[in-house]
């Protein structure tokens, strides 16, 4: 005879933890895990009924130079009394929209004071028109505009711009350049003449340039020049050449016009 043995399997008990599954879920979530998500949500309301609460006494404005910009003080100066919440939103919808400002962070003194920190945009280059200066900053972005000529500026009589406008790439190209030659001695004047840029130079020399290019490779050409110009004038005196009326940079080699 055979005896054949059955395997027994034990039929696990049940799991003493308590708990039930979320209708349309398809997970058990137990007491605790339901205590846990309400105190996380108790606790969320009551922060946020708490900042509802505390009001804000005063907006200050502070920069790298220590203090802020007048226009940026006076877009702030209306926002006051009122809760945190609201404060900082109307705070940062102003700063937002202001030009002058490059970027920012809020800060909340526990006194009951919004400090905003900034970093201003600088407008420290400029470009003549027809009768207006335009101010702008390092990226080419115009954030004032006065009356009348400025002084040490390219002069475009053509150019026409409104405040947060960025430079058209012929004016930048041109403003690139004077930058990098402004501080040759005798420099003048830097302007747009037809298709292209005159500068005016020692003993009444024009300089001319084209209106696009490699204005770092233009500079060092012009610098050459310079340093070289005695030892040049000096050969054209030789060869009966008394004056030179222009250099021409438009070409891959300076271009000499001269007077006999």
């Amino acid at each position: 005879m055979t005896l054949s043995r059955e395997k027994k399997y034990r039929i696990p008990r049940r799991s003493r933890g308590i708990g039930r599954v979320l209708p349309g879920l398809g997970f058990k979530i137990s007491r605790l895990g339901i205590w846990k998500i309400s105190g996380i949500i108790l606790a969320t309301l009551i922060i946020f009924l708490l900042f509802n609460l505390i009001k804000i006494k005063r907006v200050g404005c502070k920069s790298q130079f220590t203090k802020c910009n007048s226009a940026i003080i006076n877009d702030l100066a209306h926002i006051n009394d009122q809760n945190i919440i609201n404060t900082y939103r109307e705070v940062k919808n102003t700063i937002d929209d202001n030009i002058l400002i490059n970027s920012y962070y809020i800060h909340f003194d526990l006194r009951g004071d919004l400090i905003v920190y900034v970093n201003e945009r600088i407008p420290e280059h400029c470009l003549n028109g027809s009768n207006e200066t335009y101010y702008f900053d390092d990226d080419f972005l115009v954030l004032k505009i006065s009356d009348g000529q400025g002084e040490k500026c390219v002069n475009n009589p053509n150019s026409s711009y409104e405040v947060g406008d960025h430079l058209e790439n012929n004016d930048k190209f041109a403003h690139s350049l004077f930058s990098r030659i402004a501080n040759i001695t005798h420099i003048g004047s830097f302007k747009y003449e037809h298709n292209y840029l005159t500068v005016e130079y020692y003993e009444g020399i024009k300089l001319l340039f084209p209106l696009e290019g490699n204005s770092e490779v233009l500079s060092a050409r012009v610098y050459y020049v310079v340093t070289q110009f005695d030892k040049i004038k000096r050969g054209l005196l030789e060869d009966g050449i008394s004056k030179v009326s222009e250099i021409d940079f438009r070409y891959d080699g300076p271009v000499m016009r001269y007077q006999v």
